[in-house]
């Protein structure tokens, strides 16, 4: 007798508490979201860095709050107010750029602001951003992928040459050269730049360039599932080509975006950050995680603390977010070969 294919032998192992004397392994179903948690669960690297990447998400909305309990906040030049922090050329009086515990991570060399409420705000901008982008980028990944794939014909072929010539682009200097282009469309020149309007700039140039790596997968998913024979049958029972893309293609489709959008993210974060580190992304007076890594490459000599600061908080974020867009995928698809 052939075992189904949601069900799970639960050994004894696996059962919490239960006793193994006197029993038989039991047979007991599972479905395909219960077998991926149980799957995740045993990783214990995968729980780490959750735990890691929630923190991050939590103390980035959180913010205001830690500034409140903290006492100190992200704008203050609490160098400039008082010259017993920093010294003649700017740098902070004192070991690993000023620490204490009035300023837990040291002060901002030249204004003197405090390097935890800047990390803390800069780390709530970039996040948002990414966010934002990965949202938009993964909605116009998914539509434009199910279209090609189930349709056809010239969709495919119009989106699919749009795809091919937004990919020629080199996407890095696209990104340098064109954010200022979309900002001086959306601004009438002489008015201020706010700090909203540049931070959608980011997300649309990102979108733009972001949603192709996606919509070509799933594109190719779809071509390969409206030819199998679940889809034939829906097809002959009369079901509408919406319910054929909501109810049969876009299920098998769920775990394929869950991974790519989670892998994706990291990138945005990045992309985020080193765009505010050449100048085109948020400046001043935003905090911004990727601004700070560009006020600290001035100091580096003097006050190599505010750099290593900076770059091991995004090493960290990145990484653990990277480990666990890959065990997500070994445990949605284990059968997946790294």
């Amino acid at each position: 007798m052939t075992m189904p294919a949601n069900a799970e032998l639960i050994s004894d192992e696996l059962s919490e508490g239960a006793p193994s004397e006197g029993r038989d392994a039991e047979l007991v179903g599972r479905s395909p979201g219960q077998l991926a948690w149980i799957r995740f669960k045993r990783d214990k690297a995968a729980l780490f860095c959750t735990g890691i990447v929630l923190l991050y998400f939590l103390v980035a909305a959180c913010a205001p709050l830690i500034a409140h309990l903290y006492g100190q906040d992200a704008t203050t030049t609490y160098g400039l107010n008082d010259p017993t922090l920093l010294d003649d050329s700017g740098v902070p009086i004192g070991p690993l750029g000023g620490v204490s515990a009035t300023h837990w991570l040291g002060l901002e060399p030249s204004l003197g602001r405090d390097l935890f409420m800047q990390l803390i705000y800069g780390m709530r901008t970039t996040l948002l951003i990414a966010f934002a982008a990965t949202i938009f980028s993964t909605v116009i990944g998914v539509l434009l992928g199910l279209a090609q794939g189930f349709m056809g014909g010239w969709v495919d072929y119009v989106f699919g040459r749009i795809s091919d010539l937004l990919m020629a682009f080199p996407q890095q200097l696209f990104l340098i050269a064109f954010t200022p282009v979309f900002i001086a469309l959306l601004v009438a020149p002489g008015n201020a730049v706010s700090p909203l309007m540049r931070g959608t700039v980011l997300v649309l140039v990102q979108v733009i360039l972001g949603w192709m790596g996606l919509g070509r997968l799933l594109r190719g998913m779809t071509l390969s599932l409206r030819e199998r024979e679940f889809i034939e049958a829906a097809r002959v029972a009369g079901a509408s080509p919406w319910r054929i893309i909501w109810k049969e293609i876009f299920p098998n489709l769920r775990t394929t975006m869950l991974v790519q959008t989670t892998l994706a993210f990291s990138g945005f974060v990045t992309t985020e950050a080193g765009l505010s580190f050449l100048g085109v992304g948020m400046i001043e007076p935003t905090p911004d995680w990727g601004r700070l890594f560009q006020d600290a490459a001035p100091y580096f000599q003097n006050d190599t603390f505010f750099l290593v600061v900076c770059g091991v908080s995004l090493m960290i974020f990145t990484v653990a977010f990277n480990l666990l867009g890959d065990s997500a995928r070994d445990a949605l698809d284990p059968k997946t070969v790294r």
